[in-house]
């Protein structure tokens, strides 16, 4: 029963972009580990968080560290922001 509510609530709400500040997760995140909101960042994927960690702690002349493993959008991330991918 609490499923088949939910599933209508949000067929209804379908239509409706989603929040860009993520508000009712980063709510829940600080609620359940004890730290501020605005601390928190939340994304549409890792390519999205990686560039946006990229973006705001590299920038022309830094160096971008990554394992082999990385993913590789990691260098094109780093290069936009002119970062050299190492």
């Amino acid at each position: 029963p609490k499923a088949i509510e939910a599933g209508r609530d949000a067929v209804a709400r379908s239509q409706l972009y989603p929040d860009p500040d993520w508000t009712l997760l980063r709510d829940a995140v600080a609620r359940t580990y004890g730290v501020e909101r605005d601390l928190i960042l939340c994304g549409a994927g890792s390519m999205e968080l990686i560039a946006c960690t990229i973006a705001a702690f590299a920038g022309p002349g830094a160096d971008v560290l990554a394992t082999s493993y990385a993913y590789n959008f990691a260098a094109s991330a780093a290069a936009r922001v002119g970062a050299a991918y190492v």
